[in-house]
């Protein structure tokens, strides 16, 4: 904003010099400072509107020296006054996690504004130093010791916000990491499914084999027959003993197979807990990732707090307008420090990493259609992502380590509010499919989805669990799903 003469004064603006003699500083800071009245008599006063300018020449310089920068450098309110020397104030502690990019602002004070009265003196020789000066010297040092806290905090709120970038960072790649483990524990699972449903129809063909290969042979009565047509003993030997060979070779075979895809199976079903541990162990890392940014924020809104605490004490101490001014300024750099943290928080929540739609069974896809048409406004979409995200259509529904059970993970205790009778059997289970589908979407729809708006559903899905990253993820799957599937 422009001076009144139209020069703009930035931040590294320098006010120029106050100078004036030494006898109108003398007696000005003598009248003003020891609150002496004004004597017509004594010799270097100066009565009626002379004394008024001369008390403005010395006290404007004195205020505008007394004003410091705002926040860090700014003294408390409460300090207790020293006098006598120079008053230090110490940097303020460095803050931890800003998530913030602050502006590379300089808060540079008003250099030279309190020189000029370090020359007066008291009394009448004009050769020693009164109060007055040493106050002087003093204020001097004070505005000087805060200009060299505040340039050190900026330094150290710069040094914290590249820090904060960096975990900004960690917290985006825990999620990447966290959406590609539940995609191949998802897959992990089903390639198992595949594999006992594989091992269990070897089994069947293997009896069916046994039991063909019997009734082939015809048991006892076929082995009479073979004895009656042998030419000898010899060769009813051999045909008996070509027989048990075939079977069991027949046997062995099958048994073989068997066995071969149980250790298959086995193999796949340790490589999905192998990965379900994974999986959990990335879902803690998001977790702490979470808690550290609570944390930068919760240090991000004291370091605010204090800056608005220095920022009140500055303005008591301003005589001026220019000063005001500039106050404002930092006013709008603490203004641009939310805003950055603001953008940083958003881009923190975005999920990233590859989310694939799962095979979703018949069965599910029915429910999820039913399910969303109890609630008007909701797609099946929504449903469906639901699911794959918490169970993968069925194919892990739990108890989880936090105790939620069934195709929907509901805590049982929410269940026993929200349970719906989806499928019309006059019994609410957690673990029908249909029962839980009709729940989520009665909970769901509850929460806000029936408004079909994305703020709308971004506060259901916020309701059915209370991270950021969880949102995120349910409405990629649910991306995915309208990909694969249509709407």
């Amino acid at each position: 904003m422009p001076s009144p003469s139209g020069q703009v004064r930035g931040p590294g603006y320098r006010y120029p010099k106050v100078r004036w003699s030494r006898p109108a500083a003398r007696a000005a800071l003598s009248l003003t400072i020891r609150r002496r009245p004004p004597d017509p008599s004594r010799p270097g006063s100066l009565p009626g509107p002379a004394f008024l300018l001369a008390v403005l020449a010395a006290l404007v310089p004195l205020v505008l020296g007394a004003v410091v920068a705002p926040a860090a450098a700014v003294r408390s309110p409460f300090a207790p006054e020293v006098t006598g020397a120079p008053v230090t104030t110490a940097p303020a502690p460095a803050v931890r996690g800003l998530a913030t990019t602050t502006p590379r602002t300089s808060l540079t004070t008003i250099s030279g504004a309190t020189t000029g009265a370090s020359g007066a003196t008291t009394g009448t020789s004009g050769t020693t130093t009164g109060p007055e000066d040493r106050q002087a010297a003093q204020d001097a040092a004070a505005a000087t010791t805060a200009q060299a806290a505040a340039d050190a905090a900026l330094a150290r709120v710069q040094e914290l916000t590249t820090r904060a970038q960096d975990q900004q960072q960690v917290v985006r790649q825990a999620l990447a990491g966290l959406a590609q483990a539940s995609v191949d524990t998802n897959t992990a699972d089903e390639r198992a499914a595949d594999g006992r449903a594989a091992l269990s129809r070897a089994r069947a063909l293997h009896q069916a084999d046994v039991r063909a290969v019997y009734a082939a042979g015809g048991g006892d009565l076929a082995l009479l027959t073979t004895a009656l047509g042998a030419e000898s003993p010899a060769d009813v030997t051999w045909q008996m003993a070509t027989e048990q060979a075939v079977l069991r070779d027949i046997v062995a075979r099958g048994r073989h197979q068997v066995d071969d895809l149980a250790v298959q199976v086995a193999t796949t079903e340790s490589r999905a807990q192998a990965l379900g541990s994974a999986a959990d162990t990335r879902l803690v890392a998001v977790h702490d990732a979470e808690a550290a940014a609570g944390t930068a924020q919760s240090l991000l809104d004291q370091a605010r707090s204090s800056l608005d605490a220095y920022t009140r004490h500055a303005r008591t101490l301003t005589a001026t307008a220019e000063r005001s001014r500039q106050l404002a300024e930092a006013a709008a750099a603490a203004r641009a420090l939310a805003a950055a943290q603001a953008a940083a928080r958003a881009r923190q929540q975005v999920v990233t990493g590859p989310v694939n739609a799962l095979d979703i069974p018949p069965d599910y896809h029915l429910a999820y259609q039913r399910g969303a048409e109890s609630c008007p406004g909701m797609s099946w979409t929504l449903l469906a992502a639901v699911g794959q995200v918490e169970s993968g259509h069925g194919r892990n529904e739990g108890p989880s380590s936090a105790g939620a059970e069934g195709p929907m993970q509901f805590l049982p205790t929410t269940f026993a509010r929200w349970g719906v009778d989806g499928d019309g059997d006059g019994v609410i289970d957690i673990w029908d499919t249909e029962d839980a589908v009709f729940s989520a979407a009665r909970y769901l729809c509850a929460s806000g989805a029936d408004e079909g708006t994305e703020a709308g559903i971004h506060s259901a899905l916020f309701a059915y669990n209370h991270t950021e990253w969880y949102v995120q993820l349910v409405l990629a799957a649910q991306q995915a799903i309208r990909t694969r599937y249509g709407s």
